[in-house]
């Protein structure tokens, strides 16, 4: 029996009339040349037109461990001959750090930021040539080394400056005592980076520094340590919240990859307690222990999703192997940390 329907023959599809598809035309090309106004504005950067700090904003007294003596070390920075100011220095504390650096704050909060100075400079000959230095206070060495590993650009070449510095094309980045120090420049021209290496160099010049009593990065292994690897993470390393100022660096032996990591703590005991809190830590996310092989130093090993987590601790320094794919490598790596700081 064949079955029957009220509903007719659907109509033919109608196409799009003229005006329609003129219409589209024009919005096509309407939102074209907003696409090229973007990126012609990219590239004709005015610097008449920076927005500038309001006199609140840049006032000195608002923010905490910007002292008249800091500012006035960083205001007499010399600047190399060709070089002019073209705003006055700006400060930024902790509270209005974001209002200069939206969206990376929060690698430096942590990190014991403490002010930000920036200031820009033009070229006398030709003043849409600019650069634009920012220094960042950031306390202590450890913590400026810290945002300066966090975030090193490709392609980047070392630098004389200092012991941490490199250039990545139109920008030079170093770390000098408590500070961290970005000149990025509008050019990367031959002639703007020489200028910006000066100010670099001047910048180092009017701030000497006192190294550093301890550097744990001379306790991580230099064999199959992969090339400009090292870091230092400020807080919640690894993902947990006890594990802060870890200074780790990846390794690659026959095509096996792993990171070696070490620590001082305050004591041996807080050390010890660490290498509890991260195993236990591990073992609630799903993590499996496994007993070490005989004859390996005294170490905790847990396997999570095929990788391998080893942590120990000698007297008041934590360390370890992160992410090891590999037993035999992993614990190879562990080893030779592990007498490395036993001879420290």
């Amino acid at each position: 029996m064949k079955a029957s329907s009220d509903i007719g023959p659907l109509p033919a599809r109608r196409g799009p009339s003229n005006r329609e598809k003129h219409l589209s035309v024009l919005l096509l090309a309407v939102l074209g040349l907003i696409a090229l106004a973007v990126i012609m504005a990219q590239f004709r950067y005015d610097p008449a037109q920076w927005r500038a700090q309001s006199d609140e904003m840049a006032a000195r007294v608002d923010i905490p461990g910007l002292t008249d003596e800091a500012a006035a070390a960083l205001e007499r920075s010399a600047m190399p001959a060709g070089l002019q100011p073209m705003t006055p220095p700006e400060y930024f504390g902790v509270d209005t750090l974001s209002d200069k650096i939206d969206g990376k704050a929060e690698l430096y909060l942590p990190a014991g930021f403490r002010f930000l100075e920036s200031r820009r400079l033009s070229l006398v000959d030709d003043p849409g040539l600019w650069v634009e230095r920012f220094a960042y206070d950031m306390g202590l060495y450890a913590n400026a080394f810290s945002v300066y590993s966090q975030q090193r650009r490709d392609a980047a070449r070392s630098l004389d400056l200092t012991p941490d510095a490199y250039q990545a094309a139109n920008g030079i980045f170093f770390v000098h005592g408590n500070y961290y120090v970005e000149i990025i420049g509008s050019d990367p021209s031959e002639r703007l980076i020489d200028k910006m290496i000066g100010l670099a160099r001047a910048f180092v010049d009017e701030h000497p520094v006192v190294a550093a009593a301890h550097d744990e990065r001379g306790l991580l292994p230099e064999a199959d340590r992969i090339a400009d690897s090292l870091t230092l993470t400020a807080s919640n390393a690894f993902g947990f919240e006890g594990f802060d100022n870890i200074y780790s660096a990846r390794y690659e032996r026959d095509g096996q990859v792993a990171m070696a990591y070490v620590s001082r703590r305050s004591s041996a005991a807080e050390a010890t307690r660490l290498v509890q809190d991260y195993t236990e830590f591990l073992i609630t996310y799903g993590g499996r222990p496994i007993d070490p092989p005989e004859g390996a130093p005294p170490v905790r090993i847990v396997e999570t999703m095929g990788y391998l987590s080893i942590v120990f601790n000698h007297a008041d320094l934590l360390a370890g192997v992160h992410e090891a794919e590999d037993l035999e490598f992993g614990l190879a790596l562990a080893t030779r940390l592990y007498h490395q700081l036993s001879e420290e």
